[in-house]
């Protein structure tokens, strides 16, 4: 019974040894509490969700660099993802924004971007069509009351939110925003409202075993 019990737990080790550690560099407070649910939800030791000081898109994507030769070196299989916003129209160029996207996807690095801004993928759990140009519209949107219940930013409320997401409703809008814009002849990467969060969460369920 001993030699059977070591067996399980030596398969169970090596399971957990091949999970990848997903590493979520964010911009912002709501993106790092959000993820901070999700990582809790999971009780996932292999989610690791960072916040560096240089919070610029450039920014972001170097600390995800360094912070994934920093795991790796450690002996972790690392999936590095950067999470970070357009902004204002006028702030994008000012911000390096689209600069940042091409420079991670040269370094390897999972890109979750939205435009306006992270407040979008939220919307879009209650609101599958709306667009939206400004972070003040996704955020007066998000706040009406036929919508987030409580909403006060920074927050986000994640268990609303999550019994939406695991529908598939906001990943199906944000699939189908992205195909809109390809068939307009639009890249959707730098188009506005566009998100990429939908393929982050994805990555995560399928790490996690939950089938959607």
């Amino acid at each position: 019974m001993a030699r059977k019990g070591k067996s399980e737990r030596s398969r169970h080790e090596r399971k957990r040894a091949q999970k990848p550690t997903i590493l979520i560099v964010v911009e912002g407070e709501t993106e790092e509490l959000y993820f901070g649910e999700v990582k809790r939800k999971f009780r996932a030791q292999w989610i690791k969700v960072e916040k560096p000081k240089r919070t610029d898109p450039r920014g972001i994507v170097l600390a995800a660099r360094n912070k994934k030769k920093e795991l790796e070196n450690k002996g972790l299989s690392v999936e590095p993802w950067v999470v970070f916003d357009a902004e204002a129209r006028e702030d994008e160029e000012a911000r390096s924004y689209g600069e940042a996207i091409k420079q991670a996807e040269g370094w390897g690095i999972h890109v979750a971007n939205s435009s306006p801004c992270f407040e979008y993928w939220a919307l879009l759990h209650y609101s599958p069509g709306i667009l939206v140009e400004t972070p003040e519209q996704a955020i007066t949107e998000l706040a009406k009351p036929s919508r987030a219940k409580d909403y006060k930013k920074p927050g986000l409320p994640f268990d609303e939110l999550w019994e939406i997401f695991v529908t598939g409703k906001p990943t199906n809008a944000a699939t189908s925003r992205r195909k809109t814009l390809v068939e307009c002849g639009e890249d959707p990467r730098g188009a506005r409202p566009v998100t990429y969060v939908d393929q982050l969460m994805g990555a995560i369920c399928e790490t996690g075993g939950v089938n959607l």
